[in-house]
């Protein structure tokens, strides 16, 4: 674990182990990957008009793949107090369709 960031993925439904040594769930296909990565933008708010229940957004964008296979289910986590919505877009510059999720 990265305690250095504000996204964490894990493997499983339950949330972040402290460790992979901990997390008990596995991907089970071979050569199956799951791929996170962020532009290292600007980390506070900013105006944004593009979301139905969001009006603001980071400037900082990850991107996350999955490759060869299916890793299975994954918790997304962040140290962010003031999140209140995962947006999600195929284009990276959050226009078109976005998808918000709200982060309990």
């Amino acid at each position: 674990m990265n305690t250095g960031t504000i996204v964490s993925i894990a493997l499983g439904t339950v949330g972040i182990y402290t460790s992979n040594t901990l997390n008990p769930f596995t991907i089970t296909g071979d050569r199956s990957f799951f791929i996170l990565g962020d532009n290292n933008g600007y980390t506070g708010y900013l105006y944004y008009t593009g979301g139905t229940n969001s009006n603001a957004k980071m400037a900082r964008v990850w991107k996350v793949q999955e490759v060869s296979g299916d890793v299975g289910s994954v918790v997304i986590d962040t140290t962010d107090n003031n999140a209140t919505y995962l947006l999600v877009s195929s284009n990276p510059n959050f226009t078109g369709s976005v998808t918000e999720y709200t982060i309990s």
